[in-house]
């Protein structure tokens, strides 16, 4: 396995004004450990957006997944499908989004209840004990 200096692509992308994005299939649950806070911090710091596998150690299963973007606006103006008889056009519902118009499909199966009941069954520590357990061996 290995990692990318993420922090070196900053000056690049702050010049360039450029997305970068993140794939942290597993490095993204490492990082609720704290000896690996600081490279989170360092992702944080020139990410636009970050995906985690909920598959790898975060036992969710095959298609579940993570994504923290920056600017959710930045999204939004990619992926929304909002033809006339779609409302809130203008993406100003903070408290109730659109979340047809976070990724490609208008519709997708439900995920979030398989998520709720690994982080409800096992919790943070929990999960933070096997990931460790899956890093030191």
């Amino acid at each position: 396995s290995g990692t990318d200096d993420v922090a070196s692509f900053k000056q690049l992308a702050e010049e360039e004004k450029l997305w970068v994005h993140v794939d942290a299939a597993y490095a993204g649950a490492a990082w609720s450990l704290e000896e690996f806070r600081k490279d989170a911090q360092a992702v944080s710091d020139v990410a636009t957006s970050v995906n985690m596998n909920g598959s790898k150690w975060f036992l969710c299963g095959f298609d579940s997944a993570f994504l923290w973007v920056r600017d959710r606006k930045l999204l939004l103006d990619v992926f929304s499908a909002s033809d006339a008889f779609m409302a809130d056009v203008e993406h100003t519902s903070i408290y109730n989004p659109e979340f047809k118009d976070w990724s490609v499909p208008l519709g997708r199966r439900f995920r979030s209840l398989r998520i709720w009941m690994v982080f409800e069954y096992f919790g943070t520590n929990g999960l933070r004990s096997y990931i460790r357990d899956a890093i030191e061996q």
